[in-house]
């Protein structure tokens, strides 16, 4: 009978510890005062545990009939390497401890973004949920500002209009490479997907948002039925392109669910250190004043802070500087008002609060409430125009004032109808802020790609200074004749 035991490397009296016992040795032989020797092969860092007659050790017991084998010294950190976790596999005879398959990736991960960065190619980006890209346009940018090139690795998205959008606007797509995949992110087939560099990821928030959560009565965000269970499929993405960097996006709420408590954990056991922080969209340069969480999983050993984050830009001090003057459609909106009334009576007594208000805005405004994807169906509780000579008068924002708003460049949702206009921008970040993050995390990763070429340095002069204590202790005399003197 085979086992396999996943544990962890332990330390005794300052060195590395294995400790394995019970009915997985026995089932291989390992039965107490059995003899064993150790087989290290560090070139595969593995350790093979022989059962033998003329081994060197003995299997130890803990009780009559209860082996138990430890191994503890130093140089295991020679065959292991410096690992916290260990694959054992138990067969009749032998035994064979390797590195946790998520220790190997994890390094594996690392490697790769410095071999990367010391070369200078481009850093290959994967995309789940993306919408029409407004993300990673600005993390691309972010990227460029802080000298570091990045391209389309692969890019998942539910909406065929959206994803087109992206295709014939987003700078994203311009090196003519990656893979668009237009379908759900359940669908898609782990194996296909490419190692990526970088992965970025906004997961649907409907169910964490309190307008989504109040409109379908949801006690959890992952009670929705569409898109509660997303985590799981974003978790499973993770693990199989194995990003070294990871960047993702969501409603501040997002933060204390239990879909975000999974995705911490679950990260932190492959690998990542999670950073977290709450972006304000005023404070990052935009009018809009929406707050989103944003977070970076760097690999263990990079090293990431968010000090030093700053905005790229300075907001409009007024709305007025980017309202179109052209701009028509002025309404009373009486039907809307009516609702309003409605809402407040309705939702205050279900418990959700009296916030659900139309929200009116002119050209004197300094800041924008969230203007969200289905602003297109012109709903009460959204941002609207205030006319600047009758008070009664409304008009929804348009498209091109929208993106403005958000400080999104309106090149990315060109040519598209209005709805997918609104639908796009509603969706998406503050730009300005994503381009703030995708410089910062660039700039930390430069930190990376300077220590690399330190590195290389250091491995230059030492082999230098290497080469001259050889020539040096060539030109002496042996050391059997330096002792004879003496």
């Amino acid at each position: 009978m085979e086992h396999r035991v996943y544990l962890g490397l332990g330390q005794h009296r300052g060195a590395p510890r294995i400790w394995l016992q019970g009915q997985c040795l026995r089932d291989a032989g390992a039965l107490p005062g059995v003899r064993f020797r150790l087989i290290p092969d560090p070139a595969n860092r593995t350790l093979v545990i022989e059962i033998t007659d003329d081994g060197d050790r003995r299997v130890s017991s803990k009780g009559p009939d209860y082996p138990v084998v430890d191994i503890n010294f130093s140089g295991l950190t020679d065959i292991l390497g410096r690992v916290e976790r260990l694959k054992v596999v138990f067969k009749p005879g032998k035994i064979v401890v390797t590195v946790h398959p998520d220790e190997l990736a994890t390094e594996e991960r690392l490697n790769r973004l410095q071999q990367e960065l010391a070369s200078g190619v481009p850093l290959t980006v994967g995309s789940v949920f993306h919408g029409g890209g407004v993300m990673e346009a600005a993390l691309h940018e972010g990227f460029k500002r802080a000298g570091i090139e990045t391209e389309m690795g692969f890019a998942i998205e539910l909406n065929g209009r959206f994803l087109e959008a992206s295709l014939r606007n987003n700078p994203v797509w311009r090196s003519g490479k990656g893979v668009a995949i237009c379908g759900s992110a359940d669908d898609v087939e782990l194996g296909e997907l490419p190692k990526v560099s970088i992965l970025q990821a906004g997961i649907p928030c409907d169910g964490a948002s309190l307008s989504g959560r109040a409109r379908r009565r949801l006690t959890s965000a992952e009670g929705h039925p569409d898109v509660g269970h997303l985590f799981v499929t974003f978790l499973n993405i993770v693990k199989a392109t194995q990003p070294a960097v990871i960047v993702m996006e969501n409603v501040a709420p997002y933060q204390n669910t239990a879909s975000w408590a999974a995705i911490s954990a679950v990260l932190k056991i492959l690998g990542y250190d999670l950073h977290e922080t709450i972006l304000d969209g005023n404070e990052m340069g935009a009018l809009e004043g929406r707050k989103r969480l944003c977070a970076v999983a760097v690999t263990h050993g990079q090293g990431f802070s968010w000090d030093g984050l700053c905005p790229v830009r300075v907001k409009e001090a007024t709305l007025g500087e980017i309202l179109d003057p052209a701009a028509g459609a002025w309404s009373e909106m009486a039907g809307l008002k009516a609702k309003q009334a409605r809402d407040q009576v309705k939702y205050a007594d279900e418990g959700w609060g009296t916030g659900f208000k139309m929200q009116i805005v002119d050209a004197a405004s300094s800041s924008v409430p969230t203007v969200c994807k289905d602003y297109y169906k012109v709903r009460s509780t959204e941002p609207k125009v205030q006319h600047p000579s009758d008070p009664n008068l409304l008009r929804q924002l348009t498209p091109a004032e929208h993106a403005a708003v958000k400080g999104i460049p309106f090149s990315l949702v060109a040519g598209e109808v209005l709805t997918v206009q609104h639908q796009i921008l509603g969706q998406s970040v503050i730009y300005p802020a994503f381009v703030a993050v995708g410089q910062h995390v660039g700039l930390c990763l430069r930190g990376v790609r300077q220590n690399v070429h330190r590195f290389i340095e250091k491995v230059e002069t030492a082999v230098e200074e290497i080469a001259q204590v050889a020539m040096v202790a060539a030109s002496r005399k042996p050391v059997a004749q330096q002792l004879a003197l003496f």
